[in-house]
């Protein structure tokens, strides 16, 4: 069915099955298993559903305009032989329960407790391109309570205001984004979330991910395409942070230890800063790992955890990490890793990486 039969206002009951339907509905994506497999969708679903985040119902504005993917639709999507739709659709997520009569009650100004309960028990919203695959233009997912009440946790948040029809929200997050592998790739993706997390960038004014690409290839001047983007290369990062008046500068790289990267990671972040974290990726295969390419991540925040073997020498706060948080666009926000990092090699060349400070 066309995107424009769907009422411009719907409340649901969340569940994971109504995400899916909606996702394929929006999308013209089909293969329901594929869907159902998405790992960025699975992330989502599962992340909603837990005991403590309880979300119990679903707001979904049909016709929303995402600035981002409407500059994107202009720089590709309106350029290709298939038509793609201008309008996104924005859902919203509530762990309060109630029904569209309820909502609608509220908005006409005849339930105002409601509106309160809205405002505390709102949890974010998820902004669903109208194309297969590659759909999150824009994920706001409130952390985990464990993740912000535990002073041995730290993760950035930046207060992101949302209007729902006139109703004032807002969630204390870092927005996420997946890549579309067209404007965009993991490289764009990390230095959206990066400038994203900036304290002298607004969330709301966040430059789209085809004007992050631009920027960092040099508007094309560059021998190749734009777009389809085949990624970023270092110094196109670089150029691309300092284009949106950032100084970034090279930080870590393989060749030093994971207790500098540590350190590198706790003294950034607790002074509100972010890191952005690239290297090779490899999946285990048995006993041994399989290549699966370069990637870029952005460190959103770290886990210490008291007691940890301590090394020779002095021994630094940061020396007690065991976990990061990441943005993974391969995944979703405030993705949990380990910093027991296993060192291996590839033929005969060492695995390589680099953290970016900015």
């Amino acid at each position: 069915m066309p995107h424009s039969t769907l009422p411009p206002l719907s409340v649901a009951k969340f569940s994971a099955d109504y995400i899916i339907d909606f996702v394929r509905y929006i999308t013209g994506w089909n293969e329901r298993d594929e869907v159902s497999d998405k790992t960025q969708l699975k992330y989502l679903c599962n992340y909603l559903a837990v005991d403590h985040v309880n979300c119990q119902t679903v707001i979904v504005e049909s016709d929303y305009i995402d600035r981002h993917y409407l500059e994107d639709y202009a720089e590709y999507y309106a350029r290709c032989f298939p038509s793609h739709p201008k309008k996104c659709s924005r859902l919203h997520f509530f762990s309060s329960e109630f029904t569209s009569s309820d909502f609608r009650r509220c908005l006409s100004g005849k339930n105002q407790t409601l509106k309160k309960i809205l405002k505390d028990s709102y949890l974010g919203f998820a902004v669903i391109r109208p194309i297969p695959h590659t759909v999150f233009a824009r994920l706001c997912l409130k952390p985990y309570s464990a993740l912000l009440k535990n002073p041995l946790k730290k993760v950035l948040t930046r207060k992101v205001e949302v209007s729902l029809f006139g109703l004032a929200l807002s969630v204390e997050t870092i927005p996420f984004i997946e890549q579309d592998k067209v404007v965009s790739a993991c490289a764009t993706s990390a230095l959206w979330v990066a400038l994203g997390a900036h304290t002298d960038i607004s969330p709301n004014l966040l430059p789209s991910p085809s004007a992050i690409t631009k920027a960092a290839t040099n508007g094309g001047a560059e021998a190749g395409r734009i777009f389809p983007t085949a990624g970023l290369s270092p110094p196109q990062i670089l150029r691309g942070l300092r284009h949106f008046g950032l100084e970034p500068s090279i930080a870590w790289s393989a060749e030093n230890s994971i207790q500098d990267l540590k350190a590198l990671i706790y003294g950034y972040l607790s002074n509100d800063m972010t890191i952005i974290l690239g290297g090779e990726m490899y999946e285990r295969s048995g006993s041994g790992y399989a290549h699966l390419g370069a990637h870029l991540v952005c460190v959103t925040g770290y886990s210490i955890k008291k007691g940890l073997t301590p090394l020779q020498g002095l021994k630094f706060h940061s020396d007690d990490m065991d976990k990061i948080y990441v943005h993974d666009d391969r995944s979703g926000p405030y993705l949990r890793l380990s910093t027991d990092i296993q060192e291996f090699t590839r033929g005969k060349q060492k695995l390589e990486g680099m953290a970016l400070g900015v």
